[in-house]
Parts: C-alpha cells; sequence; structure tokens
C-alpha cells in the first residue's frame, strides 16, 4: 500500500479457529460490493505447540483468499494476545486508511453489512458526538421503524468501524484518566454502569486489576470519557458463532437475541440529530443486567 485508499479497510484477526475464520471470510465475500475493499489480515503468533497446526492451516488459507481488491497478510511471529494484536493491527492499517472496519474470526456478516458500514462512516465522520459504528444489534422493539440505526452511549466489539482520527485520540495506557475515580467512586460506577450496562464497570475495573487484557473496555471508557456514543443498526448486520467450546471468551449459550437483517438492502436512512431513545436504551440495559445474566448462566448449565 503505497498510497492512501479512500475506501474503508477491512481488518480480520484471527488466531486458531479455522472454521470459523473460513465462516467469517465467506460470509466477507459474500457482501455487497466486497471486491471494491482491501482485506487486512492479521493472524496472531501462537501460544505452544498445540496450535501451531490450527494456525499454519488457517495461514495456508488466507494465501488462497480471493474475492476482494486486495489482500495483505501480518503474521506474528510471537503471541500478542487480542488486546495488542487490536491495538497494532487497527493502528497499521490506519497508516494507509482513514476509516477501518474490523471484525474478529468468529462473526458472520449480512449482505449488506460492508454498505451499512461504509455509509455510517460517511454520514457521522464529521460529527464530534459519534466514535464508533456497530454492525451487531440486539433484538430492539421500537415504534420507529422508519429509521435503520439508533444510538447508545456504548461501543459494541462484534464488528465495528470508526475513524483515524478518533483512534488516534485513545488514551490507551489510561494516563489522562481519573484512575482513582474509576475505583473507589461509587457515583462514577452509577454513571457508568447505567449508561451502559451492569457489566461496564466491572469490566474496566478487572482491566485496572489485572484480572483482564482487554482492548474493548478501554476503547469503550475512552469514548465515555469524550462524550462520544455509536451508531447501531436496528436490524443486526452481525451475527456472534462464537458461542462454542473453541471460543477464548464466550460459552456455548448466546444470551444476545438479535433480528438479522436478511433484506439485502443497499441504502440507510440516517438520522441527523443524535439522541438516546429511552426505550430502546432500557431494552440495551436489560441484556447487560445481572438478572438477564444470572439467567443466562442457569441456562448454559441446562
Amino acid at each position: 500500500m503505497s498510497q492512501k485508499e479512500t475506501q474503508p479497510a477491512i481488518c480480520l484477526f484471527g488466531y486458531n479457529r479455522y472454521e470459523e475464520f473460513v465462516l467469517t471470510v465467506e460470509k466477507l465475500r459474500n457482501n455487497y460490493g466486497a471486491e471494491n475493499f482491501s482485506l487486512l489480515i492479521f493472524l496472531d503468533g501462537v501460544k505452544n505447540e498445540c496450535d501451531f497446526e490450527k494456525s499454519e492451516l488457517i495461514h495456508k488459507y488466507c494465501l488462497g483468499i480471493s474475492g476482494f481488491k486486495e489482500t495483505y497478510i501480518y503474521r506474528s511471529e510471537v503471541n500478542k494476545g487480542l488486546a495488542k494484536s487490536i491495538i497494532s493491527g487497527v493502528t497499521t492499517a490506519f497508516e494507509s486508511f482513514d476509516e477501518v472496519i474490523v471484525l474478529e474470526d468468529d462473526l458472520g456478516t449480512s449482505t449488506n453489512f460492508l454498505s451499512f458500514m461504509t455509509s455510517a462512516l460517511q454520514e457521522y465522520k464529521d460529527n464530534n458526538l459519534v466514535g464508533s459504528i456497530s454492525g451487531f444489534s440486539h433484538k430492539i422493539i421500537s415504534d420507529n421503524n422508519k429509521l435503520d440505526c439508533y444510538f447508545l452511549p456504548r461501543a459494541w466489539s462484534w464488528g465495528w468501524a470508526t475513524w483515524k482520527d478518533t483512534w488516534l485520540s485513545m488514551d490507551w495506557d489510561l494516563e489522562k484518566i481519573d484512575l482513582d475515580m474509576i475505583k473507589k467512586d461509587s457515583k462514577f460506577k452509577k454513571i457508568y454502569n447505567e449508561s451502559g450496562g451492569s457489566d461496564r464497570h466491572k469490566m474496566i475495573n478487572d482491566y485496572l486489576n489485572g484480572n483482564i487484557d482487554s482492548w474493548y473496555c478501554r476503547f469503550d471508557l475512552n469514548l465515555f470519557n469524550l462524550g462520544l456514543n455509536t451508531v447501531y443498526p436496528t436490524k443486526s448486520k452481525v451475527k456472534n458463532n462464537g458461542f462454542n467450546t473453541n471460543a477464548t471468551h464466550t460459552s456455548g449459550f448466546d444470551r444476545y437475541p438479535i433480528d438479522f437483517d436478511v433484506t439485502n438492502e443497499q441504502t440507510f436512512s440516517f438520522p441527523t440529530e443524535i439522541t438516546i431513545k429511552d426505550e430502546i436504551k432500557k431494552q440495551f440495559l436489560f441484556r447487560l443486567s445481572i438478572v438477564y445474566r444470572i439467567y443466562c448462566k442457569i441456562r448454559d448449565v441446562f
């Protein structure tokens, strides 16, 4: 890549899940206009010998991928872990692109996923209240069916997009954020959770205590700190195929039902005013509530 590209880059991150990885690529290839996008694949290095064969299989498959404008493969010689892989990979993509669409290796996309993400990136690129686009959406019941998206003050990591200036403004080391406030201020905890979900504060606190290594909770906290919202599609353009025994961070029961988009629509109606709808936010927060998580844990066991 010798010059700046005008179309967003697709960044795909993989490790050792061959079947899921292939399915993700095949669904992407079936997207309208996929041939106009550059696909940047980032493969993390293996943790142990047991993962080496799977990693080799995925790399061999990547060498034969077609159906995109260009395909670039970045294969790490060491195991970085997901957080460092995402941060370094997306940062690399922004050396040649001004917008990126990011996927991990367990996500199936609708045929109009790329159309929606590209349109939303274009629509809100100069809006100082929007920091990211989500391709995923919970199943939402709304009395407003005329619009193709809604807004929430929380990011989501299952198929997302952002702009270069937003990404480069991220404080990954959280040096500019009051960490004592995050850890000890009950008022902040209440505001943070009530605006984006009951799991939100626990995630960032677990990161600060060294219990998890997450790029996502830092990305979400940065957007919150900057007062930036996320655009969500009314009908989900992404389904998570990672709820199985091979998944790193999920289990067997999918607790996030969706209304998957099968319309094949390629044009979308976007509101110009960024407002948070209480009816939608309430449904979103319920999916992330303690009560709902307990119910899902019971379902997962039985």
